[in-house]
């Protein structure tokens, strides 16, 4: 009874401060920092939330980074911080960039309920099933060997494949059948590390990064702890201003000392948000050129994308808006594809749904599928934060329920013929 009211209270909150945001505050440079810096808060409160669960912890940290790069980057110094694409560059576009970005950080920090989870508790209790987990292990090698392209260039670009990137996957559900032996998990720390220096060399850092977090979820789960989440995610900051470095130049003749004095001099500034948010930005612009029935159709593309694979450029707002209205490199925050769909509502739409989904992180009980899905859905926050809401539902709630059946059938199957070969599990 108790909660009724407060739950009531908090959405005349988010009434009075949409409807602020929306129609009073205005489109300046000024406003737009104020409120740049609101948006920070907002993280910063997330994070602090989250500090009794250990996956949402993980989760709200990248978020607050990645805002902060923003916020720092594009309007509290902005210059060189920024990126250097000034057409969309103006107190419009990025003032309702920001007003977007802080609607749903409000709506999704106000919503999020503190309980205290600890790491035992969102820790995968894996099986014994060495038939998969060798399947599983062989279909990583052939990710690793196969789907990188190693041809020569002569300036740093991202050579990885779709499958590459959604590796992370593969090694979780190869973890949850590895019985987490010594050999098991040695064998899957060696090979994630040769992802991880293979996708700094020819693919990027948030692949790398997702694999970082699937170590730290499942090998690693028992050591985490709030204060050591923040001295790694600090050392993971000085680790891709190095690869930052080596796509810049692509070399990697420079000092760590020239390095570390760059990080301080440049806030400390994660690019790859940056460049995402300018995608963002282009969303917003395409929205305003845009007639409703192409928002509409991108949209019905995107539905069907997430369970039909589909090669349709509408499905995705980014490549879209790159084709028809404004150039982008790609990527864009979640919330300003359901902007460019559905305006206001669809922002307020995704917060809600986001923050439901982030509620139940941790708060799996009993069931592996469950623990699966919120694990797949950690490992994967740094993708769907910052380029596609598409990894957000097909990668957590249609790929892992499907190979959690199909491999549970397998499972199924070969502990039967051992039983019958007399063979103990």
């Amino acid at each position: 009874m108790k909660s009724r009211p407060v739950f009531l209270a908090k959405i005349g909150i988010t009434i009075s401060v949409l409807l602020v945001t929306i129609f009073i505050i205005p489109l300046n440079d000024a406003m737009n920092v104020v409120v740049a810096f609101f948006t920070l808060v907002m993280s910063g409160i997330l994070l602090y939330k989250s500090r009794n669960n250990t996956l949402m912890t993980l989760i709200a940290f990248f978020i607050l980074y990645s805002n902060y790069s923003i916020v720092v980057g594009e309007y509290l110094v902005g210059g060189e911080l920024g990126v250097p694409f000034y057409e969309m560059k103006t107190p419009e576009y990025y003032g309702m960039a920001i007003k977007i970005l802080f609607v749903f950080m409000f709506i999704v920090t106000l919503f999020y309920e503190d309980r205290q989870i600890n790491a035992t508790h969102c820790y995968l209790e894996p099986r014994n099933n060495l038939l998969i987990f060798i399947v599983l292990v062989i279909l990583l090698l052939y990710i690793l060997v196969f789907e990188v392209d190693r041809s020569p260039r002569l300036v740093y670009s991202v050579r990885i494949s779709p499958m590459y990137e959604y590796s992370g996957l593969v090694f979780l559900l190869a973890f949850y059948y590895s019985k987490a032996s010594f050999f098991s998990n040695t064998l899957l720390i060696g090979l994630a590390s040769v992802f991880i220096v293979q996708d700094m060399i020819f693919g990027g850092r948030i692949t790398s990064l997702q694999l970082m977090i699937f170590l730290a979820t499942t090998i690693f789960v028992h050591k985490l702890s709030f204060r050591r989440i923040l001295i790694g995610g600090f050392a993971g900051i000085f680790l891709n201003s190095v690869v930052g470095v080596y796509r810049s130049s692509y070399t990697l003749t420079r000092s760590l000392k020239d390095i570390f004095v760059d990080l301080l001099s440049g806030y400390l500034v994660f690019d790859t948000p940056v460049y995402a948010y300018f995608a963002s930005v282009t969303h917003i612009a395409a929205s305003k050129v845009a007639s409703s029935n192409v928002r509409y159709t991108s949209l019905w593309s995107f539905v069907k994308s997430i369970v039909f694979s589909s090669n349709e450029i509408s499905a995705s707002v980014t490549s879209l808006v790159a084709r028809d209205y404004f150039w982008n490199l790609g990527g864009g925050l979640m919330p300003t594809h359901f902007f460019f769909w559905l305006g206001w509502i669809g922002v307020v739409i995704i917060a809600c749904i986001v923050v439901c989904v982030l509620n139940r992180i941790g708060s799996h009980g009993s069931s592996d599928l469950l623990v699966l899905i919120t694990m797949a859905i950690t490992v994967y926050s740094p993708r769907w934060y910052l380029y596609s809401p598409l990894v957000f539902v097909r990668g957590p709630f249609v790929f892992v329920p499907l190979m959690y059946m199909l491999l549970g059938i397998g499972d199924t199957i070969i502990r039967k013929s051992d039983v019958t070969k007399g063979i103990p599990h």
